[in-house]
């Protein structure tokens, strides 16, 4: 299962951009918690966030299976998915101007609802916080669900997105007590290095479209 390595990696080396992204809604969810422990709301918040990256990348890997009936469809999709990580990861590389115009804007009642889950106080509101924020609109998650639609299977494709999930929770829980610490030019420079990575993942699965190289089923 190369997959796991591949979520691992992503959400790994994407930390401190997570951080950047989701290290104030994080810093939300802890803010009751004592210092460097976890606490209910965080871990019902990285539990929503996980449910969402679960539901899209079974959705994604169950996209992957249409493709995946021939050698052809493989090579179709390892080539649409190729593409699609070397965009997301030049645009956060900041070497893809085209893309910076393309600003992804969530609906309105999207927005109402995120924002009603953030300032309640209910049991399920920091449940309802992480699932709203698991749909915002991040490369670095772009990225991730196409690499999930590369598995091919539905339930390969939400395990690989709940590995991602998890992979993220060391930054964020960081994040969520040291958010102001982090220079923004260290956030920076390491979205800039997530998107080379991305860029080279995005390579790795388009020359695997190419010449069939062992697909991340295996």
């Amino acid at each position: 299962m190369i997959w796991i390595g591949t979520a691992l990696a992503l959400s790994l080396m994407g930390g401190l951009h997570c951080a950047g992204m989701c290290g104030g809604f994080a810093a939300l969810a802890l803010s009751k918690a004592k210092k460097w422990h976890f606490s209910r709301a965080f871990f019902l918040y990285t539990l929503g966030k996980t449910t969402t990256y679960a539901i899209v990348g079974g959705i994604a890997g169950g996209v992957g299976t249409v493709f995946h009936q021939s050698p052809l469809g493989s090579r179709i999709l390892a080539g649409i998915i190729g593409i699609m990580m070397i965009w997301i990861g030049t645009e956060l590389a900041g070497v893809n101007p085209i893309a910076t115009r393309f600003n992804l804007k969530m609906p309105q009642w999207f927005r109402i609802a995120f924002s009603e889950a953030i300032q309640s106080h209910s049991k399920t509101s920091k449940y309802l916080m992480g699932l709203f924020n698991g749909f915002l609109p991040c490369g670095l998650l772009y990225a991730a669900f196409a690499a999930a639609a590369s598995t091919s299977r539905p339930s390969s494709g939400a395990l690989f997105m709940i590995v991602f999930g998890i992979g993220t929770l060391p930054s964020l829980f960081l994040a969520a007590h040291m958010f102001k610490a982090v220079s923004t030019s260290t956030r920076m420079n390491v979205t800039l290095a997530t998107g080379w990575l991305i860029v080279l993942f995005g390579l790795v699965t388009l020359l695997r479209g190419v010449i069939m190289l062992p697909s991340m089923t295996h």
